[in-house]
C-alpha cells in the first residue's frame, strides 16, 4: 500500500512536483446550509442546502533538517511554495497530487459543479502554516514538522 502527496507549481522547482516526507492529508468539508427558525414555533426549522465552501485541505508533514531524499519538500522550497503569489495563470497556480493504495489511485475532488467532474490535481492556495520542531520527536530535532492549512480553488 502507497500513499504519496505532492505539490506542484510551474515557476517552482522547474515546474517538477515536491514530495511529502510522511505526509498526512485531511479533506474538510462544509455545505452551507439556511434555516430560518419561526418566532411563532417550537421545533426544528426547514433547513435547505444551499451550496458548499471550498474545502479545506490540511496536511502535515516532515522536512528533514539534513539529508533531505532527492524529489521531497526542502526548507527553500517550502519557502517558495508559502510565499508564491497566483497572478491568474496555470503557471502559478499550486496544485495537490495524492495517491493511496495498492494501485496508486489518485484522490480526486468532486467540489468544482460544471458538469460534476473531479479533478485528480486539486488547485489549492496556502491559508496558513505552523512549524513545530523537538528533540523528543526526532533524533536532536533532526526533521521539522509542518502543520499546513489549504483551501481548494478554482
Amino acid at each position: 500500500m502507497t500513499n504519496q502527496i505532492s505539490l506542484y507549481c510551474g515557476n517552482i522547482n522547474g515546474g517538477i512536483a515536491v514530495k511529502l516526507l510522511n505526509g498526512k492529508f485531511t479533506y474538510g468539508w462544509k455545505n452551507l446550509v439556511s434555516s430560518h427558525p419561526s418566532n411563532s414555533a417550537y421545533g426544528n426549522a426547514e433547513a435547505q442546502f444551499t451550496g458548499w465552501e471550498n474545502p479545506i485541505i490540511s496536511l502535515t508533514f516532515y522536512i528533514p533538517i539534513d539529508n533531505t531524499p532527492g524529489g521531497f519538500m526542502t526548507w527553500s522550497l517550502w519557502n517558495k511554495f508559502a510565499k508564491n503569489q497566483y497572478d491568474g495563470t496555470s503557471l502559478s497556480m499550486v496544485k495537490l497530487y495524492v495517491t493511496v493504495g495498492s494501485s496508486d489511485t489518485a484522490f480526486t475532488s468532486y467540489a468544482e459543479v460544471e458538469g460534476h467532474t473531479s479533478k485528480t490535481q486539486i488547485p489549492i492556495q496556502l491559508k496558513s502554516y505552523s512549524l513545530n520542531f523537538s528533540p523528543d520527536d526526532s533524533n536532536n530535532a533532526g526533521f521539522w514538522t509542518i502543520n499546513a492549512q489549504f483551501q481548494e480553488t478554482k
